[in-house]
C-alpha cells in the first residue's frame, strides 16, 4: 500500500509539474488550457448535458458520453467545469498507475504508467479521455480479480483461488463489471480488457456475470442518455461516417494507415520515426506477454487485452490509424508494460532520468 501511495504522489506531482510549465509556455489560463484539442469538445458536451441542449455545433457532440457526463455532475454540483476536467484526469492518472502496481505486482509497471508515455502524460493533465478510462478499467480488473493482492511479494489471495463466501465473489464480479461498463461509456475500446478478464476468470459462470453487468452498466448509460438528450449513438454514428472524423474508414486491413499516411501525405521524418518507435514497442509487448511474469492468470488477461486492442488499432483507418496510434495503444498500455516488465530498470535514478526527458517531451509537445 505504501509503494501504491508512492506511486500515486508522483503520478499526480509529475503531471502538475506538466501542467504549470506548458501553461506558463504557452501563457493560457485553466480554462484555455482544458480546451486544448479535444477538451473543448468535453467541455461543451458537458455544458450541453447540464443545460440539456444539443451543442450548436455537431462535431463537439462526437465525444464518448462517459467522461463530459462526469464533468458535467460535477459542475452540477459547483465545481467550475476547466478544474473539474483537468482535476478527473489528475486524480484517475495517479490512480491508474498505482493500481497497474497493484494489479501485477510490480512497482516498475505502476511507474511507468505514471511517466510514460510522453503523449499520454501530456494528455493526462488535460481534459482528455485516457487516464479515466484507465483508472476505470484497473479498479475493475482488481475488484472483479481477489480481495487482495499485493506488490510487495507477499501474496496472500490468488485471483483464481479466493475463498470467500459465494455472494461476496459475486459481488466483486458484479462491482468489477461495473466499473468496466463505466470505462466503456468513457471510451469503447474498455471492451477489451473486459473481454480479456472474461477469458482470464476460466469459469462460464463467473465470467458471464462480469461481462453481463459490465453491459448492463453500458446500456444502463445509453439509456439514460438517451432519455437526457433524446440521441445516445449520435457520437459513435458521427466517429464512423462524418468526413471529420473516419470518414467511412474506421476499420482497413492491418498497417494499413501506418503504411499510406506517410505515403500519402506530407509527414516529417521525425515524426514518422515516433509513431513507428511505438509501433516496434507494441509489437515486442505483443510477442513477450505470453513469458511475462510467473501468473498464469496475469499472463492469460495481459495477453488478451494487448493482443485485441493492438489488432483493433491496427486496423484504424484515415489518417488517424498512423497519426493517433501512440494515443490508441493507451488502453492497453499497464498490460504492455506487464509484457516489457524484465527489461524495465530497478534502479531509481534511472527513472528519475525517464521521468525527465518523458516530462521535457510532453511539456514541449503542447501546441504543436
Amino acid at each position: 500500500m505504501r509503494v501504491a501511495a508512492l506511486i500515486f504522489a508522483l503520478a499526480l506531482a509529475i503531471r502538475i509539474i506538466v501542467f504549470l510549465c506548458i501553461a506558463w509556455r504557452l501563457d493560457l489560463s485553466i480554462e484555455q488550457y482544458a480546451r486544448l484539442y479535444d477538451g473543448n469538445s468535453y467541455l461543451t458536451t458537458a455544458q450541453a448535458y447540464v443545460d440539456r441542449a444539443w451543442p450548436e455545433d455537431d462535431y463537439h457532440a462526437r465525444v464518448f458520453p462517459g467522461f463530459p457526463a462526469a464533468v458535467a455532475l460535477l459542475q452540477w454540483m459547483g465545481c467550475p467545469p476547466a478544474w473539474a476536467a483537468v482535476g478527473i484526469n489528475w486524480i484517475s492518472a495517479s490512480l491508474a498507475a498505482a493500481l497497474a502496481a497493484w494489479l501485477f505486482r510490480d512497482w516498475r509497471v505502476g511507474v511507468a504508467c505514471a511517466v510514460l508515455i510522453p503523449h499520454y502524460l501530456m494528455n493526462s493533465t488535460m481534459a482528455m479521455t485516457e487516464a479515466p478510462l484507465l483508472a476505470l478499467t484497473l479498479g475493475g480488473l482488481i475488484v472483479a480479480r481477489a480481495p487482495r493482492v499485493c506488490i510487495d511479494g507477499d501474496v496472500r489471495v490468488d485471483g483464481e483461488g479466493a475463498t470467500d463466501a459465494g455472494w461476496r465473489h459475486v459481488a466483486r464480479l458484479c462491482a468489477g463489471g461495473a466499473l468496466l461498463g463505466l470505462a466503456g461509456l468513457v471510451r469503447p475500446m474498455a471492451c477489451f480488457a473486459t473481454a480479456a478478464n472474461m477469458l482470464a476468470l476460466r469459469n462460464g459462470r463467473r465470467a458471464l456475470i462480469f461481462g453481463a453487468v459490465a453491459l448492463v452498466a453500458v446500456i444502463a448509460g445509453l439509456v439514460n442518455l438517451q432519455w437526457w438528450m433524446g440521441d445516445a449513438l449520435f457520437s459513435y454514428r458521427y466517429q464512423s461516417a462524418s468526413p471529420a472524423a473516419y470518414g467511412g474508414s474506421l476499420l482497413q486491413w492491418p498497417f494499413t494507415s501506418l503504411i499510406l499516411t506517410p505515403l500519402q501525405n506530407d509527414v516529417p521524418p521525425a515524426r514518422i520515426a515516433y509513431i513507428w518507435a511505438h509501433v516496434v514497442l507494441v509489437v515486442i509487448a505483443c510477442l513477450t506477454v505470453l513469458r511475462a511474469g510467473s501468473d498464469t492468470t496475469l499472463r492469460r488477461l495481459s495477453a488478451v487485452w494487448l493482443w485485441s486492442n493492438t489488432l483493433f488499432v491496427l486496423c484504424i483507418g484515415n489518417v488517424w490509424g498512423f497519426e493517433c496510434f501512440h494515443r490508441f495503444t493507451v488502453p492497453a498500455m499497464p498490460a504492455m508494460f506487464y509484457a516489457l516488465h524484465r527489461w524495465l530498470p530497478r534502479r531509481i535514478w534511472i527513472w528519475a532520468a525517464i521521468t525527465g526527458v518523458s516530462a521535457v517531451i510532453a511539456a514541449f509537445s503542447a501546441g504543436t
